[in-house]
């Protein structure tokens, strides 16, 4: 769940009931559906010395499974059934290498690859077949990342020259700044300062200020700020339209353990970050958000709809470690990737089809 800052067998099922409760809203407003799933498919077995360091996964362009491995500096393609088809890359700086791959976005039939440690975009098929390479902007090397099908990236800035992220188009060049950071960051890195504020039951500003973001098609964007608890929307001009902070028992932990933890810890030279959001992607008009519970948690997503409201909970006790999901296209199935034990899950959600036609 935090990152600290210094200075089971293949296609196997688990086997239970999946149970779905609709949650009544006052008033007018939509019901709120809140599902525990209990039920998967085990594609990639933990344990199996497979990843080394498995980062994030996406689909291909005909259902294939394609995971990133930063630390390997290759990219796993899988069959629907886990089965490997393909390994990419190696490390190293020329072609067809890789140092330290992060986020893998399809395009078409194209996949980009975030290449941070060679500062390039990597054009790729599934097949392994690499195009030409397009170099980084500086800003993608020290944030997270977000790219449309048309080339703009959208990247995260976290407060550094009082912006929360930067839109720049295919050639690097800066459209828009978005978002005001929600409190005025430091002058310099303290790291004892940070300590001290926390044990003060406060919440540092450079860590309010850490932003995931998420850039859809149209330019409009979502910023989530992950050690805020806040998802803030913006029209494709860059207008702010609503922002929606994340409640419930699982942030209320996360909060409380995050402020536990460096309490515990003596160092002054080092802290506990906090994240309330591990992955978020958008499906339609709805922006998925997996909550980043402990490791030994189960995975927990929060669906807001077109509005900022919450459309939807859906619980997985059974999935643990859980740090990047995708949806299929029609969006019937889930699938998960356990950073930790190096597992990929797959998730039947019939259960919320059946209720979105019902709603």
């Amino acid at each position: 769940m935090f990152m600290t800052i210094y200075q089971r067998p293949a296609n196997s099922m688990v086997a239970s009931v999946a149970v779905v409760g609709l949650v009544a809203c006052a008033g007018d407003e939509p019901r709120m559906l809140d599902v525990t799933i209990s039920q998967l498919d085990t594609l990639v077995a933990s344990g199996t010395g497979l990843f080394q360091q498995p980062h994030e996964i996406t689909l291909g362009p005909d259902g294939q499974l394609i995971v990133t491995d930063a630390l390997a500096s290759t990219i796993f393609v899988f069959n629907e059934n886990g089965e490997t088809l393909t390994e990419i890359g190696r490390s190293g700086s020329g072609p067809a290498e890789f140092n330290g791959p992060r986020s893998v976005t399809l395009v078409r039939d194209t996949l980009l690859v975030v290449d941070a440690g060679n500062a390039r975009l990597q054009r790729m098929t599934v097949d392994g077949a690499f195009g030409s390479p397009r170099s980084l902007p500086p800003a993608a090397l020290r944030g997270a990342a977000s790219i449309s099908p048309s080339g703009d990236m959208l990247i995260g800035r976290n407060g550094r020259d009082s912006a929360l992220a930067v839109l720049v188009d295919a050639s690097g060049t800066q459209i828009r700044r978005l978002g005001d950071p929600p409190a005025v960051l430091p002058a310099r890195f303290d790291f004892v300062a940070v300590k001290r504020e926390i044990r003060d039951g406060k919440i540092p500003a450079m860590l309010r200020a850490i932003t995931l973001p998420v850039l859809a098609d149209d330019r409009s964007a979502w910023l989530v700020l992950v050690g805020e608890g806040e998802v803030r929307r913006y029209s494709p001009s860059g207008d702010h339209l609503w922002t929606t902070r994340l409640q419930g028992p699982e942030i209320d932990s996360v909060r409380a353990e995050f402020f536990k933890r460096n309490r515990e810890d003596d160092d002054p030279n080092r802290f506990v970050t906090l994240n309330y959001v591990a992955a978020a992607k958008t499906y339609g008009e709805n922006l998925w958000l997996l909550l980043r519970m402990p490791e030994d948690e189960g995975a927990v997503f929060v669906v807001l709809d077109a509005d900022g409201d919450v459309a939807a909970h859906v619980r997985i006790p059974v999935a643990i470690g859980i740090r990047s999901f995708v949806l299929d296209p029609e969006e019937r199935e889930l699938y998960l990737l356990d950073l930790y034990g190096g597992a990929v899950l797959r998730v039947s959600l019939h259960a919320l089809r059946r209720w979105a036609r019902a709603h």
